[in-house]
């Protein structure tokens, strides 16, 4: 029989999930029924409370909003006035600027007209641009002699003097007596620039044959008081013979700083002007420990900047007088020149010697080159008359050392020294085997490309090796070739004259081997390391003996 009591208690049943019979505890009914209203409230709470949630943030966000754009309206306000501010600010800036400028012309103009500064047109007629710059300079501010204000200056004309010169190949001509005679003026005249000395202009025409007619650039010490009336600074003079420009060998706080200041005051950059750097001038002075001659001091200036080529002839630091044209001198006068309390000849003659045997821009006439390298034909002349098959070598006892002595010095080899300090990857490209000794101060390995008999080791301390070394010293061993104890004693008395104590063992062997080939080619030979492990006299020594064809450096 159906009962809707029952269905109803049937879907309960099935809502509470209740198992079993239709007939179930009151009690258990009930709680199951409490709990079922429980959830479905709680859900609706849970929703309601989602959705007013849901509204606040939105309301946020939208304040949030709002509150970042009046905060974006405000930060444009304030850059827009400081804008207008710095706008402000620069105009009144510039317009101070211009009451400035028109100040200092006036007070320019009184200036030039109590001092008598003459500022021609053709001063502000300005040929490029750095002219301009310099004029503009001097149109702007005071003429001020401090030494900041006129650094900057002759920083400007530097620039412009190192276009003049860079690339170029330049003769400087000293007023050396001699000179005459040389028949040298029409290969001075074909240097791109020609620097001449002090009161060289102007020029004698009788001379044009030794000394050219051509002129580019005055080194001029400007010192008016030492000689009264002979060092003519005329800048029309100057004009005259094509002067572009005009240096002084001393910077600009020197001991001529009053010349510079009263030339300056004379001419106005008349004809465009310059001093040497002062950090150069002092390095230099500090290493030659001595003030050097306006010849000196001009060569050590024009071989800072990029130039091509050097020639310089007509200086002999004072070994002869002046040509008669440019001053007269007495030989006590002449004598002092070239040592005194100021100056000192002979660290400058170093000086050059080395520059003309270490950098090949140098090139010197023939009477400067006999004057410098006197020393070194000497030594070389003496050594070349030691008898190389009784002295060179000690006789041993040793059968293999003493035919490959005989072979040494039976006759010219075509000889090749590899020098320590190279590293080869590949010497085939050296066409090795075509040379009859190969030396090596470095256990090369090279014998695939080299027969294992022309391989001689130098001053190598490796005695596990069977090839022949030649030393310095007087270790005992079979394969060990010495230099003879009277050949040692005879090097070191010439060495004194060339004033070298003792030789390193690279440059003794370099030394001997002329004895035996006329030429020798060498790999590895680099300046710069020879100088850090031998000295500066040795480096010299070995250059002399490449500037003879002695040595050819690969």
């Amino acid at each position: 029989m159906y009962s809707p009591v029952l269905s109803l208690l049937n879907i309960l049943n099935t809502e509470l999930g209740l198992k079993g019979n239709y007939h179930i505890d009151n009690y258990l009914f009930n709680k199951k029924l409490q709990d079922f209203k429980m959830n479905k409230y709680s859900k609706y709470r849970k929703e309601k409370e989602k959705k007013s949630l849901e509204a606040s943030n939105a309301v946020l966000k939208k304040q949030n909003e709002e509150l970042i754009a009046e905060q974006r309206k405000k930060r444009e306000i304030i850059r827009n006035k400081k804008k207008t501010d710095r706008i402000q600010y620069e105009e009144r800036h510039k317009e101070i600027e211009r009451e400035k400028q028109e100040v200092r012309k006036k007070q320019h103009e009184l200036e030039i007209k109590e001092q008598k500064i003459h500022v021609t047109p053709e001063n502000m007629d300005c040929r490029n641009e750095m002219d301009y710059y310099l004029n503009k300079m001097k149109r702007e501010f005071r003429l001020s002699f401090h030494p900041s204000y006129m650094t900057k200056i002759f920083n400007q004309y530097t620039f412009l003097f190192r276009k003049l010169v860079e690339g170029k190949t330049v003769a400087i001509v000293g007023p050396a007596n001699s000179i005459i005679g040389s028949g040298k003026g029409k290969t001075i005249d074909k240097f791109d620039v020609v620097i001449r000395l002090n009161k060289a202009l102007p020029l004698p025409f009788n001379l044009s044959d030794d000394i050219g007619t051509k002129t580019t650039i005055i080194y001029n010490s400007l010192n008016v008081s030492d000689y009264p009336g002979q060092n003519v600074l005329d800048t029309k003079l100057y004009k005259k013979y094509g002067v572009k420009f005009v240096c002084c060998p001393y910077p600009y706080n020197s001991v001529f700083v009053n010349d510079i200041n009263n030339y300056i005051r004379k001419y106005n950059f008349d004809i465009p002007f310059r001093c040497v750097n002062m950090k150069e001038y002092y390095n230099f002075r500090g290493k030659i420990k001595t003030r050097p001659y306006t010849g000196t001091s001009a060569i050590m200036d024009i071989l800072n900047f990029g130039i091509k080529a050097l020639y310089i002839t007509g200086i002999d630091f004072y070994n002869t007088p002046y040509y008669s044209q440019y001053r007269d001198i007495s030989k006590r006068r002449l004598k002092g020149l070239r040592s005194n309390g100021i100056h000192n000849a002979y660290p400058q003659m170093e000086y050059l010697l080395f520059k003309s045997l270490t950098d090949g821009r140098v090139m010197l006439d023939e009477r400067l080159e006999k004057l410098l390298y006197n020393n070194y034909f000497t030594f070389y002349n003496k050594l070349t008359k030691i008898n190389r098959n009784s002295s060179l070598f000690n006789h041993t006892t040793s059968l293999v050392t003493q035919n490959f002595v005989k072979y040494l010095l039976s006759y010219d080899h075509k000889i090749l020294i590899l020098l320590p300090n190279i590293r080869l990857y590949n010497f085939e490209q050296y066409n090795i085997n075509d040379y009859d000794l190969v030396f090596m101060f470095k256990d090369y390995n090279i014998v695939n490309q080299v027969d294992d008999e022309k391989i001689i080791l130098v001053g190598n301390k490796q005695f596990a090796s069977n090839r022949i070394n030649i030393r310095s010293d007087h270790y005992s061993r079979e394969n060990i070739v010495h230099y003879n104890k009277m050949f040692m004693r005879h090097v070191n008395k010439l060495l004194r004259i060339l004033d070298i104590k003792q030789l390193t063992m690279k440059t003794l062997f370099l030394m001997s081997m002329l004895m035996i080939s006329k030429c020798v080619d060498i790999i590895g030979y680099k300046e710069n390391y020879m100088m850090n492990k031998v000295g500066y006299k040795e480096v010299m020594l070995i250059n002399f003996f490449k500037k003879k064809g002695r040595y050819n450096f690969i």
